[in-house]
């Protein structure tokens, strides 16, 4: 649950377009929310409309295994299964559970850590590498079956071997560069939602390396807030986020949001110059109905067709009384209040 405050502090570099817009908060006009850049895409329905499949062989990265997992909560044991005819078309073999790699078949391992009825599991999933080369960015790819079950705690999300964005959890993160190195061993906590009665405890996982250097798109994207008041009939968010990539800040090349809910297409963040973070202000030009929409963010960079995936949940309220927005202006290279002054839309 995203919690709204009706003061907030925003960057004199995202001042003048809430100065700007202030008219569409106020009374949700039709606001361009795609700015005319020269090779700009057209836009789509929405965004899910750009996630398309990649090929694995054009990705940089490896797959070191797929399996079937079936989750028992009375003996709290999971059966760990290759899914064969899935590493059979991607042309894998898994060296995880491959004796030949792994002889001692300890190079994942599955364990339940708690269960919390109805349906929650906490596993811990431990990788060690069982190959003499470095590998970078390896995540454990969790793949959704919506209204199934859930990762409640994902990193971010790939569109990578199955389609549709997949949330993962990335392995080695306090590494450098987040490098595994041979028979280093590291483990990740995954919780897992499951609807029922009646449950269906079976997850497809998958795990993925990148090498032989680290990943060419953004490796992460992190601390996505919100600030403001979206009701059905004004009201605007400020969105902010950061994302990083190993090649640094300039090299993201773009970073949009899904706003299709609000008004029929999406919206590109605007980097703050120098700085891994991005901002963008969504406006409910649609007088869109009460609700907790989930918008999808993607981070592109230039190096690589993949793009990273993540999520942020926009809420909409009945409008109440009249809520002015105001805040402290922040000087956004100093991080320090201007004297004096303030901001107030309504």
């Amino acid at each position: 649950m995203l919690h709204f405050r009706n003061h907030f502090v925003i960057s004199l570099v995202a001042l003048f377009a809430l100065l700007g817009m202030a008219y569409g908060c106020s009374d949700s006009s039709d606001s361009p929310t795609v700015p005319d850049v020269p090779g700009m895409p057209e836009v789509p329905e929405n965004l899910s409309a750009l996630v398309q499949p990649v090929n694995p062989a054009e990705s940089g990265r490896d797959l070191w295994g797929i399996y079937n997992l079936v989750l028992n909560p009375d003996t709290m044991e999971i059966d760990v299964i290759p899914n064969r005819e899935l590493e059979a078309h991607f042309n894998i073999t898994s060296m995880l559970t491959n004796p030949n790699v792994c002889p001692n078949l300890n190079c994942i391992t599955f364990m339940v850590t708690n269960y919390i009825p109805p349906g929650m599991f906490h596993i811990a999933v431990t990788l060690r590498n069982p190959t003499i080369q470095t590998a970078y960015d390896v995540r454990g790819i969790f793949v959704n079956n919506p209204g199934i079950h859930e990762l409640t705690n994902p990193d971010n999300y790939t569109n990578l071997y199955f389609g549709s964005p997949n949330p993962f959890k990335a392995f080695a993160k306090a590494a450098p560069k987040r490098k595994i190195v041979p028979a280093s061993v590291y483990s990740e906590d995954y919780y897992i939602q499951f609807a029922g009665p009646p449950f269906n405890f079976n997850v497809l996982y998958a795990v993925d390396a990148s090498w032989p250097s680290s990943c060419k798109e953004p490796y992460w994207i992190k601390d996505i807030e919100t600030e403001g008041i979206m009701t059905t009939q004004r009201g605007c968010t400020y969105l902010t986020l950061k994302t990083n990539d190993w090649n640094g800040n300039d090299d993201v090349e773009s970073v949009v949001v899904d706003t299709y809910p609000f008004d029929g297409g999406f919206t590109y963040l605007e980097q703050v110059s120098g700085t891994n973070e991005w901002y963008a202000l969504i406006l409910n030009s649609f007088q869109t109905t009460v609700g907790e929409y989930d918008l999808l963010i993607a981070a592109k960079s230039y190096d690589s067709d993949l793009s990273l995936y993540d999520y942020v949940t926009v809420e909409v309220f009945e409008p109440t009384n009249n809520h002015p927005y105001q805040g402290t202006v922040i000087d956004s290279m100093t991080s320090v209040p201007a004297d004096g002054a303030m901001v107030t839309t309504s």
